[in-house]
């Protein structure tokens, strides 16, 4: 049914985030452009490091609605699936079920570092499956995509281990700050 091993599952992941990536610039570019918007008319001086993740963020949502709204043409899709798991099975379907893991994994991380209260798994889980019902809605209404529970459970784990890995990642750097301070007063240094 679902075989991580799956070669040809793999190759259409590459395929298809290769395809992505040539949008980047433009995802950048109109980033930038509304973060100094932004900057003007809210003339706040902030840290520079968070206002880089704003702009991260920024260009991960462009390249989130583009891909999940703007690839496909109007009236292209209309299917509804309800049924859980429903998706599963065969190299082609479960390259899509990665791939919507994936997409929402930078989500969960960015909203974790910009937002304290993200940092709460069942917060985090509510918010990505909100954002996917909401993306999964459009898409219905808009027939540019299939409705999928799938893809709201989906996009919901991925949202769910992108705040994983940022806890992960901030605790190791506090465990090893500590270390380190520890070492140097104890060594004098």
């Amino acid at each position: 049914m679902f075989d991580l091993l799956d070669k040809a599952m793999w190759g259409y992941i590459i395929k298809d985030i290769g395809k992505e990536l040539e949008y980047l610039p433009y995802a950048l570019f109109l980033s930038i452009i509304v973060y100094f918007v932004f900057k003007i008319i809210l003339r706040k001086n902030s840290k520079s490091l968070y206002n880089f993740y704003k702009v991260i963020f920024l260009v991960y949502l462009f390249a989130l609605v583009h891909i999940t709204l703007f690839e496909r043409e109007p009236g292209s899709r209309t299917a509804i699936s309800l049924t859980l798991f429903e998706t599963l099975g065969g190299s082609r379907n479960n390259a899509y079920v990665v791939e919507n893991v994936l997409l929402f994994i930078p989500y969960g991380f960015l909203l974790a570092i910009l937002f304290r209260p993200m940092r709460n798994f069942v917060l985090c889980l509510a918010v990505g499956a909100m954002s996917s019902l909401t993306i999964e809605t459009v898409q219905l209404l808009t027939q540019r995509g299939y409705f999928q529970v799938d893809d709201i459970l989906m996009n919901s784990i991925g949202t769910v281990i992108g705040c994983a890995v940022f806890l992960i990642t901030a605790g190791s750097y506090r465990v090893c700050k500590w270390i380190i301070t520890k070492y140097c007063e104890s060594a004098k240094i």
